[in-house]
């Protein structure tokens, strides 16, 4: 399966940290976002990670072909929420 060449990370605890860092590691542009200004990103700007924090701005989602969403953000989350409505995929950061 073929990834989108932008991806937005949500929630940036452990899981979605790993799933950002595989990412990019990968060769796709990821933004990386928790809504806890105080959250610990780990080394993921050095992976070329967009870390966003304190935010839930809908502008993240600009150019977004896929949104994954950690397990400890809740669906209905703003973000997730408003990718669904745009038509971006959501996928856990299992898949």
């Amino acid at each position: 399966m073929e990834l989108p060449r932008r991806v937005l990370v949500v929630g940036l605890a452990r899981s979605g940290r790993a799933a950002a860092a595989a990412l990019a590691r990968r060769g796709v542009d990821v933004v990386g976002a928790d809504r806890d200004a105080e959250a610990d990103p780990g080394d993921l700007a050095g992976l070329g990670v967009d870390v966003r924090l304190g935010s839930e701005d809908e502008s993240l989602l600009d150019g977004a072909g896929l949104v994954v969403e950690s397990p400890g953000v809740p669906g209905t989350s703003p973000l997730p929420a408003a990718a669904r409505a745009r038509g971006i995929p959501v996928w856990s950061e299992v898949e």
